[in-house]
């Protein structure tokens, strides 16, 4: 998927375009997305992306939520080893 003609970083519609937002670059996920997502894992399981996407976090296509879980994970792994900034990826499951 290459772009001959035009820079990667900008959106074109029509004869318009948005320079400030890059198709690379993704929307930050909500509070209450996060949330939903992890009702979804803990409902549905790891690995069922798209019944997440379906059912829990609507706002989001099955390969968002796959791409959010890897990072979850990553995060989850990596909170022992070394302290970080606080982020949305903390939150644990609610009971």
């Amino acid at each position: 998927f290459y772009f001959t003609c035009r820079p990667p970083s900008l959106i074109f519609c029509g004869n318009s375009f948005d320079p400030s937002f890059s198709i690379f670059q993704g929307i930050p996920w909500t509070e209450e997305e996060h949330r939903m997502f992890l009702l979804g894992l803990q409902k549905l399981g790891k690995g069922d992306w798209r019944g997440i996407a379906r059912n829990f976090v609507v706002s989001r296509t099955p390969t968002q939520v796959a791409s959010h879980a890897q990072k979850y994970f990553i995060r989850q792994t990596n909170a022992s080893r070394r302290k970080r900034r606080s982020s949305l990826f903390d939150m644990i499951p609610e009971v």
